[in-house]
C-alpha cells in the first residue's frame, strides 16, 4: 500500500499496539537464538520503528508493545539484551545503526533496506521470509531464507 493510504496507516497502528498481543514468533525464531547464543554470537535487534502512532490514530505509543512482546516471548532477556534492542525513527537511522554496531551479517524482510547503499559491502544479508523461497520474484540477488535456514547456515559457517 502506498505510504498514504489512510486505510493501511490505520491498520497498522492497530496491528502494532493492541495486535501484538496476538502475534506469534515466526517458525524457528527461538532454535536460532538459541543457536546463536550457543555459538557466542551477539544478536541486536535494529528495527525501524517510530516512537509513537500519528497523532489522527490516537498518537499511541509503539516501542513499549514491541518490548513487552519481546519479554512475553522470552527474546529479551533470554537472547538479546535490552540495550541491545533498538527502534529507529527512520530507514536512514536504522542503516546508521546496523554500521554503528558493527554488524556482520544482517537479516531482514525488507529488501530495500538490504540493498541500502548506505549499508557495507562486506555485510553479509539474507531476506527473511517466513518460508525460505516464497518470496515474491524480484530482480534483487538476496538470498532468502527462514528461521530454521539461517540456523542450518550458522552451524555450517
Amino acid at each position: 500500500s502506498p505510504p498514504n493510504d489512510f486505510e493501511w496507516q490505520e491498520f497498522q497502528a492497530l496491528l502494532y499496539t493492541d495486535g501484538l498481543d496476538y502475534a506469534q514468533p515466526a517458525p524457528g525464531l527461538e532454535q536460532f537464538l538459541g543457536e546463536c547464543s550457543r555459538q557466542g554470537v551477539r544478536v541486536f535487534i535494529v528495527s525501524h520503528k517510530t516512537p509513537r502512532t500519528p497523532a489522527i490514530f490516537g498518537s499511541h505509543d509503539l516501542h513499549g508493545p514491541a518490548m513487552k512482546w519481546l519479554g512475553t516471548h522470552d527474546v529479551v532477556p533470554r537472547f538479546v539484551t535490552d540495550t541491545d534492542v533498538y527502534f529507529c525513527p527512520t530507514r536512514a537511522v536504522k542503516i546508521q545503526t546496523i554500521n554503528d554496531v558493527g554488524a556482520e551479517v544482517f537479516v531482514d524482510d525488507l529488501s530495500e533496506v538490504l540493498t541500502d547503499p548506505g549499508l557495507p559491502t562486506t555485510l553479509v544479508r539474507w531476506h527473511f521470509v517466513p518460508t525460505a523461497g516464497t518470496a515474491p520474484a524480484h530482480t534483487l540477488e538476496l538470498p532468502t531464507t527462514d528461521f530454521a535456514g539461517l540456523t542450518e547456515w550458522l552451524r555450517t559457517c
